[in-house]
Formats: C-alpha cells, sequence, structure tokens
C-alpha cells in the first residue's frame, strides 16, 4: 500500500514540476507581460499541484496510522480504502482553488514575479489557501506521527514487562521507528515551512505595511516554493529507500530470533527429559 501511496505523491509532484516549467517557459518570454494564455487555469493548476502533493503526505500518515494502531480493522488496510483516500486527496485539491476564483483579481498575471499564481495581495485568498493547502495537512500529518510514536513507545514498554530477553532487539528496533517518524516530521515541517513562510511574509507584508514589497520578494516565493517540493521529494525517496533495507534487516534479525527462540525451547525440553530421566533411576 506504500508503494501505491508514494506513487500518488510522485504524480502530483510531477504534476507541479510541469506547471513550475511552464511558468518558467512563459516568464522567459520576451512579451511575457501582454501575452498570458490560459493564466487563470494555469494559477488554478499551480494550487491544485501544490494540495495535491501536501495532502499526499497527510494520507501516507494516515495510511501508516492504520497499519501501526488499527491493523485490526482489515477494511482500512484494503487497497479500495487506499484508493478512496487518493480520490479523496485529488478532489481537495481541486476543489479548495474553486474559492478564488469567485474572489476579484486573486488569480492571474503577478507581474513582480511573472508568473500566473495566487496573487499575494489578495489577502482573504491568500490567507484560505495557505491554510486549507499547508496548515491543515501540516497538522493532521504531525498529529498522526505524534500518535503513532506514542503509541510505539507504549508498545514497548508493555513488551517489555513479558519478556525481558527481547529487551535489545526490541529497543534496536523501536529506536528505528522513532528514528523515522522524527526524519518524516522534520522533512515535512522544514520543507512546508520554507515554502509557505515567504508568500505568507509577502501576503502580510503588502496587507498591513505601506512600504511596497521589494521585487526580489516575490521571485524568492515562488522559486523557495520549487526548491521545498524539491527537496521533499528527493528526501521522502530517500528515506523508503532506507526503510526497504531497515525492513529487510528486521526480517533477518526476526528470523534469528525465532531461529534462537527455537533453539532455546528444545534445550529446555531436552533438560527436563534428561532431568525426568535422573529422577527415574
Amino acid at each position: 500500500m506504500s508503494n501505491l501511496l508514494a506513487c500518488n505523491t510522485s504524480v502530483a509532484i510531477i504534476f507541479y514540476l510541469i506547471v513550475a516549467i511552464s511558468a518558467s517557459i512563459y516568464g522567459f518570454r520576451q512579451d511575457w507581460a501582454w501575452n498570458s494564455p490560459l493564466c487563470i487555469l494555469r494559477a488554478y493548476s499551480f494550487i491544485v499541484a501544490l494540495g495535491a502533493i501536501c495532502y499526499s503526505f497527510s494520507i501516507q500518515s494516515l495510511s501508516r496510522l492504520f497499519f501501526v494502531i488499527h491493523y485490526k480493522l482489515k477494511y482500512l488496510l484494503t487497497w479500495r480504502a487506499h484508493s478512496i483516500m487518493i480520490i479523496s486527496n485529488w478532489l481537495i485539491s481541486l476543489l479548495i482553488p474553486i474559492v478564488p476564483l469567485f474572489i476579484d483579481e486573486s488569480l492571474g498575471l503577478e507581474k513582480e514575479s511573472r508568473s500566473c499564481i495566487l496573487k499575494t495581495n489578495a489577502f482573504t485568498a491568500a490567507i484560505f489557501c495557505m491554510i486549507m493547502i499547508i496548515g491543515i495537512p501540516l497538522n493532521v500529518s504531525t498529529m498522526i506521527y505524534c500518535s503513532i510514536l506514542y503509541h510505539a513507545r507504549q508498545s514497548i514498554h508493555r513488551v517489555l514487562r513479558f519478556d525481558q530477553n527481547m529487551n535489545k532487539y526490541k529497543t534496536i528496533h523501536n529506536a528505528k521507528r522513532e528514528v523515522k517518524i522524527v526524519q518524516i516530521l522534520l522533512v515535512q515541517t522544514a520543507g512546508t515551512s520554507c515554502g509557505g513562510i515567504i508568500f505568507l511574509i509577502n501576503v502580510f507584508w503588502q496587507a498591513l505595511s505601506e512600504i511596497p514589497l521589494p521585487k526580489y520578494m516575490f521571485l524568492l516565493g515562488v522559486n523557495l516554493t520549487t526548491i521545498s517540493v524539491s527537496f521533499m521529494s528527493i528526501a521522502h525517496f530517500m528515506l523508503n529507500t532506507q526503510t526497504i533495507f531497515e525492513s529487510s534487516e528486521d526480517a533477518y534479525d526476526s528470523r534469528l530470533l525465532d531461529e534462537y527462540q527455537r533453539f532455546q525451547m528444545k534445550r529446555c525440553i531436552a533438560d527436563f527429559v534428561i532431568f525426568d530421566e535422573e529422577i527415574l533411576l
């Protein structure tokens, strides 16, 4: 299931990069100021792509919640459930930009950045999109991963009460899982913060200050968003690759542990038989 959700995230990232490349091509043309075909559609696609990326990370965290905590609810672990989450991801992403469409001068050509995007001087539309695209997905992912982290720590304490011999293996396995969760949280927080903080500064600057916003801030807001998306995609790819190798190592360790436990059991049975024979003699 994780591969299906990773493919969904990859599709969203590819879609965003296509939109960003097309914006760059039109931005470098000499007639960019008066020749911007399908500008509103490109701005709409820009918001859809960002929403799809952020919500794809949220449904990945939701899937991990299902497999780690709610694994007894089998219907949550099926292809159908994950397909519904992917469809919901794209439906939400398609619906979010509809609100700015009904706000005048919120979507279109921003001359300072040479891009067809959500304009930073449209305060209401910009704040709405920031909350829906970045705020909600980031908070949902953070709460879910914190819940998984808490559950993992509680689970290891319960296991160690019954079997102290599992201490070393379980501690190492739990530490790997906690490190993975912290890495994912840091990647998502850093990526979304770097991508959205400059845009948010631009929005509040134009709404609250009479001093004109420097032109480089417009370009910085757009470019940092693209850089952050690229950074998150590379980081998640590396983390997923690392998880595959860790899973293989954990499976190998589990087999060794099972063999060791079987050996210990056979040894106990043999000792008991020898002791029983000595009593009979």
